[in-house]
Formats: C-alpha cells, structure tokens, sequence
C-alpha cells in the first residue's frame, strides 16, 4: 500500500497539466487518464485544479513513466500521429497483438515500465524484432567473411 500524500512543487501540476493535455488531445477521456495516473476522476480535477498537488509515491511514479512515454512518443512520431500509436493494434512486445493503451490501462505500472524501455530502446535504435522475423533472418544467405 502506497505510504501518504506527499507536497510536492509546482513543476508537479505543471508536469500534470502538460500529460492530460496530451492526453486529451489524443483523444483519451478523463476517466482512462485518471486510471492511468492512478487517481479517481474526482481526485485528478482536484489535482488539477492545485498549485502543488498531493500525490502519492506511485502517481508520482506514474506521472514520471507516462511524462517519459509521452516524451518517447513525441520524439519517435508526429504530433498527429502518436495518438494512432496509442489506439492501433501493436505486436511488438509488450502488447501482444493488442493496443497500446489497453495494455497500459490494465497492466498498471509494469506496463508502464515495459512500455518506455520499449520505446527508449527505440530511441537509442535497438529496434526489438518478433521470433517469426529472428526465425527469417536466420534462413538468409550469409556470405563468407574472410577475418584474415
């Protein structure tokens, strides 16, 4: 169980502010943005509403992981298009097949987690490849390489 609320500062509201603005923009409603953060409905207009909101150490985590994807998002594709990122069927690990989102809204922070070293793995070009594509690429021509 998360200990109690902890102030934090205001760069928190404004990290806040700037993750359910996006979010919004990308076509998510308050109740999946609250869930994703870790609030109720309730709470997050609360917090939204704060100078220095009270989050506990796992909306703080969380605000922190989603704040990073949303960042990774932002850097890896278009403004317009990350939001089809989200929605669209992905196979790629984490997700399986499924979309993004619903992986993020039901698997909670290790989803989160598994979602940016996804991404930051992307980011630094250590694209992950499936079995099916490692099971292909073993069956091409190699050509001989000459070491001396």
């Amino acid at each position: 169980m998360p200990g109690p609320p902890l102030h934090v500062t205001t760069s928190t509201a404004r990290s806040l502010a700037a993750v359910t603005r996006l979010l919004t923009q990308w076509g998510l409603p308050h109740a999946q943005q609250a869930h994703l953060l870790g609030f109720t409905n309730r709470a997050l207009r609360r917090a939204q509403r704060e100078a220095a909101p009270r989050l506990s150490p796992e909306q703080q985590d969380r605000l922190r992981l989603l704040s990073a994807i949303l960042s990774a998002l932002l850097t890896l594709y278009s403004p317009r298009t990350v939001g089809g990122w989200l929605s669209r069927p992905n196979n790629r690990e984490p997700f399986h097949g499924q979309r993004p989102l619903d992986v993020l809204l039901a698997g909670g922070l290790p989803a989160l987690r598994s979602t940016l070293q996804l991404l930051s793995g992307d980011l630094s070009g250590q694209f992950s490849s499936t079995p099916a594509s490692r099971q292909q690429a073993s069956q091409l021509p190699q050509p001989p390489i000459d070491l001396d």
